[in-house]
């Protein structure tokens, strides 16, 4: 995609390696180029923004509509993480993307800037899903349909040095989502800041699930609201181990908080969730 660190019309040929728009297949960006989508309407395998080590790619949608039969994946690279990878950042201000899964910071550093259209998914979203990698979601406006995971903070294992790191920032739109982890695996953190917006999460909400690291929820406007179904919504949330001797010291059975017949909501500044462990040693 080119030229390089410019935006350049998605729907133009000229501007692909391959001499033609994507159809089909997968979509690679990993040469410093912006692509940006206005007009496009139809369905590609896959696209992946800066996926070699050191390689940059970004995706800007202002129309359009995107179909990924598979995912849509945002800094990452071939080799085994940990690793370098690659840094991918797609920003959406209007139009649709349809996928099956989003892995945002695979393994490498990916950014997902959502300012307006409508994100669907049939799968997930990772925000920093391997061991090591970083993952930002910045939600302005707009709407996220999740109805799988939303992992804030995926995967590194314990004893692991590198940590895997996931944030959301939202101040704007709306989210749905059934199940909202933050600090998925032992050396995963994850952190949520939302100032606005509305998160209407249909199962439950996890804080620190085994991480060790200090996850947090911090509310200070806008809504959420877990609903979890006939039996209402439940936001779990590790309690602090009393002490972390070996890699492998199991966390303490987590606490709930914030429990209806119907459904759990906080607004404002109601809740400020962290969970917190001692560092391994």
């Amino acid at each position: 995609m080119g030229p390089v660190a410019t935006p350049s019309p998605w729907e133009n040929s000229a501007n692909w390696s391959s001499g033609s728009v994507p159809n089909g297949d997968v979509a690679f960006i990993n040469n410093g180029g912006i692509a940006q989508m206005t007009t496009y309407n139809g369905e590609i395998l896959a696209l992946q923004l800066g996926s070699t080590v050191g390689s940059t790619g970004s995706m800007i949608q202002d129309g359009g509509s995107l179909k990924l039969t598979q995912v849509l994946v945002l800094g990452s690279a071939s080799d085994p993480a940990p690793t370098a990878g690659g840094s991918g950042t797609y920003t959406m201000n209007n139009g649709t993307l349809l996928d099956t899964d989003n892995f945002v910071g695979s393994k490498g550093f990916g950014t997902f800037n959502m300012n307006g259209g409508t994100l669907i998914s049939t799968g997930h979203m990772r925000l920093g899903d391997d061991e090591g990698s970083r993952g930002v979601l910045n939600q302005t406006g707009g709407a996220i349909t999740l109805p799988g995971f939303l992992l804030v903070g995926h995967f590194s294992p314990a004893g692991s040095s590198n940590i895997t790191t996931g944030t959301y920032n939202m101040s704007g739109g709306t989210m749905t989502v059934a199940n909202l982890n933050l600090g998925q695996h032992p050396q995963a953190r994850g952190e949520v800041h939302q100032t606005g917006g509305w998160v209407q999460n249909t199962a439950n909400t996890v804080i620190g699930e085994t991480s060790r690291q200090a996850n947090l929820y911090d509310l200070s406007g806008g809504m959420l609201r877990v609903a979890g179904g006939p039996g209402g919504g439940t936001v779990f949330v590790a309690r602090p181990m009393a002490s972390a001797s070996s890699a492998s010291a199991a966390p303490a059975t987590p606490r709930w908080t914030g429990t209806s017949s119907s459904a759990a909501a906080w607004a404002a500044s109601a809740l400020s969730a962290r969970s917190t462990y001692p560092a391994e040693p």
